[in-house]
């Protein structure tokens, strides 16, 4: 495929073109009058060597940057961890992160929507520092490098979002070498799930392929999931100062028999492990393409230039069977509770970025400051729609199902809104003295559209770091960030409403235990207002204030040379609506109490290879279900997690032990209704590298 015809397909604003085709040519002349190096090589680590430590993270600040150097909360969970964990489904990375709860989506499908600090992302993410629209969208892990949490406000950086943090997926691309792995698990519920990671190099071309595919049954009654994943990446190295990086990702998912989620309702968590308001006939499907390219070039010593391009499509269509979203907890018994149909055969987004940037050191006022600055226009765009026939469809009770199935027909529009985005920003760190500096500004300027009204906006967001060393190991920290997300609709005047904002203050401590066994302690206080709501269809209010303030500490790394641990608690002293309706209601999701502890030791044996076992443990709190006042509640729980790892030459096995105790595990479904986790399950692993 010819570059020209990539970057067509993207089809974004011819000013996005314009600007590029500017720097690109103030950049080339730049270079004429510097020197050129050569950018930075990539080092692969053997297998024994490797550690659930990352000790530099981009995703803060779009530059590497040491973690201890930085004066906010950042938490990475590394490519080890992912695979020691048997890590599938984004949802499954809560117990690593503190502070973090999952919002399941449909079927339980691994949606990347999380309570963070006790309030919703909205399944804002993102994906290599693009934004990522995964409200009920699946991700595998099979093509992840790591996964960065950013606690607290990041629209300084990544534009509108909400203050809850910023959740940047790091995904495999080629590198200068030759390496292979293949990959086949077998678990409970007859799954069979297999993966490759094969990268290849010749000269200055590499090519790096990852793909995987799974198949199951499931604990639930009728529902069987099946994934594929393909994602092609190459890298052309053009010169010893540039190089051109294209990346695809194919995912696609389907699960008959879905199931939608159970009744918020007394008696719904004795229920049997395979308890579904579903039928054989339900299904889920969706399908995520994304296309990334990227343009890196070394200007000279200090400055170098990025431009990127991503896009990301996603179909996805269901139909089956839920508990009635209005109802939710009323004292209405489990056996007599409604359900409806439900079915969207369009529930579809697409999202357009490009990101030019130019990134360097520059000395000011006697200081030296590692400047980035950046220009980034996005557009989104949301479809769904409905079968009028679903819409007053009447499935029975839970207690009586109506076994009759229904043939949907009657496709009826319900909503289509867009998002466009220009915005500018700056990142700035340097030190005054041992005090390290961080700041951060940004303007947004957002044109929305829903049916037949439109609106625009816009935002300035700033943020400010402070990081001063009381020793070498240890730092102390503060930060202050700002969110903003535009509210749409109309005021019944005809008005527009003003953003939603946030608000965080954050005071902490990083301490190297030993140089490499890392703890943070940190205490956050945040505020969100102006949080609207809709009076009807299409005129809407602000109404609405939530604050949330607590504490999450860390411990990461080794704490002998055999012995890896990642243990985090987190406790949440205040999680509420502060103003306007359900004043006073706690946060839904919002646990109070969570501890989590995962430890890796390695053994001496008497057999060839190498053998080590892991032990985890995650125990979290009740935590309201909705955030209307009911007082229905998900039950605390107390998860123990195991495996047994060898690995002799280039052969690894692992046998991954899954919810061990057989604990109930209820996560709450956007408010309206619940949803079981996995009971106890095994997954045993064969890997090869070659």
């Amino acid at each position: 495929m010819k570059s020209s015809t990539k970057c067509a397909s993207l089809r974004l604003n011819p000013i996005v073109l314009a600007i590029t085709c500017a720097f690109s040519s103030a950049f080339a002349q730049a270079q004429t009058t510097s020197s050129v190096s050569t950018l930075p090589s990539v080092t692969v680590t053997a297998e024994g060597d490797t550690e659930y430590t990352s000790p530099i993270t981009s995703s803060a600040t779009k530059l590497a940057t040491p973690l201890r150097e930085l004066p906010v909360s950042v938490h990475v969970v590394t490519e080890e961890l992912i695979k020691d964990l048997a890590i599938v489904k984004p949802s499954e990375l809560v117990s690593l992160v503190p502070s973090v709860q999952q919002v399941v989506g449909y079927g339980g499908v691994g949606s990347q929507t999380f309570i963070m600090r006790g309030m919703n992302n909205n399944s804002i993410n993102y994906r290599n520092g693009y934004r990522s629209e995964d409200r009920y969208a699946p991700r595998d892990m099979a093509n992840v490098e790591r996964v960065d949490f950013v606690m607290g406000p990041s629209s300084a950086i990544y534009g509108n979002a909400p203050p809850a943090g910023a959740v940047n997926t790091i995904t495999k691309t080629p590198f200068f070498g030759n390496a292979h792995n293949a990959s086949l698990s077998l678990g409970s519920w007859a799954s069979v799930r297999a993966t490759g990671d094969f990268n290849w190099s010749s000269g200055d071309l590499a090519f790096r392929l990852n793909v995987a595919t799974d198949k199951a049954n499931s604990f639930i009654e009728y529902e069987q999931p099946q994934n594929t994943l393909v994602a092609p990446s190459f890298l052309y190295r053009i010169d010893s100062g540039t190089e051109i990086m294209y990346a695809m990702e194919y995912y696609k998912t389907r699960v008959d028999g879905f199931s939608n989620g159970l009744p918020m309702a007394v008696g719904v968590f004795d229920l049997d492990k395979g308890a579904t308001t579903s039928k054989t006939w339900a299904q889920f499907n969706n399908e995520n393409q994304s296309h990334r390219v990227e343009l890196k070039k070394k200007l000279n010593d200090d400055w170098a230039f990025r431009q990127g391009l991503y896009s990301e499509r996603t179909k996805q269509d269901l139909r089956g069977v839920s508990p009635t979203y209005f109802n939710k907890y009323d004292g209405t018994s489990l056996s007599s509770y409604p359900l409806i149909y439900n079915a969207m055969p369009k529930n579809d987004h697409d999202t357009d970025v490009s990101q030019t940037e130019l990134n360097g050191s520059i000395d000011l006022f006697g200081q030296k400051h590692k400047v980035l600055l950046g220009y980034e226009y996005s557009k989104s765009r949301f479809t769904n729609s409905y079968y009028s026939q679903a819409e007053v469809g009447d499935a029975g009770t839970f207690g009586s199902q109506n076994m009759t199935s229904i043939s949907f027909s009657g496709e009826k529009w319900l909503s289509e809104s867009t998002s466009k985005t220009n915005a500018i920003y700056v990142n700035d760190q340097f030190k005054l003295g041992q005090l390290n500096v961080l700041l951060g500004l940004r303007n947004d300027w957002i044109e929305t559209s829903s049916l037949t009204s439109s609106q625009q906006n816009s935002a300035l967001s700033s943020r400010l770091g402070l990081l001063y060393p009381l020793t070498k190991q240890t730092s102390v920290y503060y930060s202050l960030g700002q969110s903003f997300v535009p509210n749409l609709g109309k005021t019944e005047s005809g008005g527009v409403l003003d953003p939603e904002k946030g608000l965080q203050n954050e005071v902490g401590i990083k301490h190297a235990v030993t140089p490499k066994l890392e703890a943070t302690l940190a205490v956050f206080d945040i505020v969100k207002s102006n949080v609207s709501r809709s009076k009807t269809e299409s005129i809407f209010y602000l109404d609405g204030e939530q604050k949330s303030r607590g504490i999450e500490a860390t411990l990461k790394g080794r704490v002998t040379s055999s012995l890896q641990v990642i243990a985090n608690m987190s406790y949440l002293d205040y999680a509420k609506i502060t103003a306007g309706t359900n004043a006073n209601s706690s946060l839904y999701g919002a646990a109070k109490n969570v501890f989590n502890v995962w430890a890796l030791q390695s053994v001496k044996s008497p057999l060839p290879g190498a053998l080590s076992f892991g032990l985890g443990v995650s125990s979290v709190s009740s935590r309201p279900a909705d955030s209307t006042n009911t007082g229905f509640e998900l039950p605390a729980y107390t998860k123990i997690d195991a495996g047994i790892f060898y690995r002799q030459r280039n052969i690894r096995y692992a046998l991954n032990m899954k919810n061990l105790n057989d604990a109930k595990v209820f996560d709450t479904a956007d408010g309206v209704f619940v949803q079981r986790q996995t009971p106890q399950s095994f997954v045993a692993t064969v890997g090869i590298d070659f």
